[in-house]
């Protein structure tokens, strides 16, 4: 039998003042992401983060572009700290060991199964603010990183903390084209699963894009609450997908 378990970090942080301060806290975050794992005594198979994002400074094709309202999929974290110790952010001061470092998972093929495109493709939905001209896609790739700008609580200062998070992967990861996707909390969930499992996770994310690199104040700012449920939306569709894989495979 397959348990699937599915946690809001939102509902973790609940008991916390509903304020940038403390919902987008990478510490407050980090704080409670251990009670995911310590919740029940089933071994875990397959750790999904799920959530919108920013497109990072590469996108499928390995370009700048927009791809707003598609959905990335990948295997591998980058973190960068955005507010260290030279800049501290009060409200945020998470650290760990591996910041500006391209990190591994360790989650089976079997994942990949149905996330092609094609007819996963006409379940996604457009965005109301920027959508992508070319229409809305599934691009997966085992290769694929989700860059994290991690201790950034004031949403003002994600197009430049964004930059710099994107920049820093460009320094550590010369050549590497695949920084596609750009967020606040993948990286978290990697690294609370990779306390648990001490080691490369069983580790896969999915991020629903809703703005282009370092547009997040143009590409969702107009229209916060309508721009990221269509990108949810879509994460949602293909989060289902690997759900039914892992229902396939262990029954």
């Amino acid at each position: 039998m397959t348990q699937v378990e599915i946690w809001c970090i939102s509902d973790l942080l609940s008991k916390f003042p509903n304020t940038p301060a403390y919902q987008s806290s990478s510490q407050r975050k980090m704080g409670v992401l251990a009670d995911g794992f310590s919740y029940d005594a089933l071994p875990i198979s397959l750790v999904v983060a799920v959530g919108t994002a920013s497109s990072g400074p590469f996108c499928p094709p390995h370009k700048q572009e927009n791809i707003n309202g598609s959905v990335l999929i990948g295997t591998k974290i980058f973190m960068h700290d955005g507010h260290p110790d030279s800049a501290p952010n009060p409200d945020s001061q998470w650290r760990c060991s591996y910041f500006d470092q391209l990190m591994n998972s360790s989650v089976a093929d079997s994942v990949w199964k149905g996330l092609g495109g094609g007819t996963l493709e006409t379940a996604l939905m457009c965005p109301p603010t920027y959508p992508a001209m070319n229409g809305q896609h599934i691009y997966g790739n085992g290769c694929f990183v989700a860059i994290g700008d991690i201790n950034v609580t004031d949403y003002a200062e994600y197009s430049v903390k964004d930059y710099e998070a994107g920049a820093s992967f460009i320094t550590q990861c010369p050549g590497n084209p695949n920084g596609v996707s750009l967020e606040t909390t993948h990286g978290l969930i990697y690294a609370a699963a990779r306390e648990y499992f001490g080691g490369d996770p069983p580790f896969i994310f999915v991020s629903g894009i809703v703005d282009q690199f370092t547009m997040f104040n143009i590409d969702v700012g107009s229209k916060v609450y309508a721009q990221n449920v269509s990108g949810a939306q879509n994460a949602g569709v293909v989060v289902a997908q690997i759900v039914g894989n892992q229902l396939a495979t262990h029954g």
